[in-house]
């Protein structure tokens, strides 16, 4: 069986886990995890804020059951970087004017920038524990620590900062 999510509905079960946090150091508020609805899957999810504009998610866990996760239309506001460290997930596009496929498996990372992001869908099948490294950076933080003296970012990252009506860069 395959459970049917959206974006939106693992935010979701994320906030109301919430509720019953478990912190890894219970002095600081910018370093929280909770744990995963155990009806979709057995594990955590660690969010870590470093500072304004840049965070930590770190997804540990084992699904029930395959996952369908549906992504909207929509623009993204931080860079990231993901390492898939354990696991499998395909990511299936359906926007564009063919569709395109493409599967990552254990030990993958992907960048993808800000900008519009093409309405689609991850599908995620394995049973081994799935081990999720992100790091989100906001555009003006990752313009403050590499622009040059006149403001601008160097030549080889100007491709990473992207209007929100631009379609994001996505590399793996």
């Amino acid at each position: 069986m395959t459970i049917e999510l959206t974006l939106k509905e693992i935010n979701e079960q994320s906030t109301e886990a919430a509720e019953e946090q478990l912190q890894w150091d219970p002095a600081d508020e910018l370093d929280t995890t909770c744990r995963f609805n155990a009806r979709l899957s057995q594990g955590w999810r660690r969010k870590i804020w470093l500072r304004e504009g840049i965070f930590i998610f770190h997804d540990q866990h084992t699904l029930s059951d395959k996952w369908s996760v549906s992504y909207p239309d929509e623009e993204i506001h931080s860079l990231w970087l993901g390492f898939l460290l354990s696991g499998q997930e395909e990511n299936v596009s359906t926007t564009r004017s063919s569709e395109a496929e493409g599967s990552s498996k254990g030990r993958k990372y992907s960048i993808v920038t800000n900008g519009l992001n093409d309405k689609g869908k991850k599908i995620y099948s394995d049973t081994e524990q799935y081990n999720i490294f992100n790091i989100a950076i906001r555009p003006h933080i990752l313009r403050s620590f590499t622009s040059t003296l006149d403001g601008e970012l160097p030549r080889d990252l100007q491709h990473l900062i992207k209007s929100p009506s631009e379609a994001l860069y996505e590399r793996d």
